[in-house]
This record gives structure tokens, sequence and C-alpha cells, in this order.
């Protein structure tokens, strides 16, 4: 199992499998499916990202390029021992020792 995973959750419908850009600094992702506003391929870009309810991915409001329309999530999940938000204040903290 490779980790991170993406997937993007329309407003209505089943969460789909989403390839990573190869480009990690590549402002939208292409989904494979066609936009339900504009009806063009759909090409997303994420906006104010945020740590998922259950603490184990970052989830963004997925934005159309095209019609500039929200269009559903994309949620990137990782591989987390003790969740994101425990993983956070590690890394943003000082030093623990146990």
């Amino acid at each position: 199992m490779t980790w991170p995973k993406l997937f993007f959750v329309p407003t209505e419908g089943a969460k789909i499998g989403v390839k990573l850009p190869e480009d990690q600094r590549s402002p939208s992702v292409s989904i494979g499916v066609d936009c339900p506003m504009c009806k063009k391929p759909l090409q997303a870009s994420g906006t104010n990202k945020r740590i998922a309810p259950d603490n184990r991915a970052y989830e963004s409001d997925a934005i159309c390029v095209d019609c500039n329309n929200m269009v559903g999530t994309l949620r990137l999940e990782t591989n987390t021992l003790f969740g994101l938000r425990e993983d956070e204040a590690v890394l943003k903290g000082r030093c623990r020792v146990y």
C-alpha cells in the first residue's frame, strides 16, 4: 500500500481515486470525470485545507478550474499512527521526551 492517497468526493455520489500529479507543486489535479456544472473534463484545485473529522486525512474544497464552482472535496489520506492533530503538534511544537 502506498501513501499518501488522493480521493475526490463529489457533492453527490461515491468517492473517486485520483492519481497524484507528478509535479507536487501542481495547482490542480485531473479527476477523470466531467464537471457537473460546466460539463468539461474536471480539473480541480483545492482550497480551505483542513484536517478531516476522522483525524486521518487532510481535506479541502474542490473547485473546478474552468467554471470556478465548488464540486466536492479533495481528500488526501496519509499514513499516521496517532492522528494528524498529534503529528502536527509534535512537528510544530518543542521536542518531547517520553
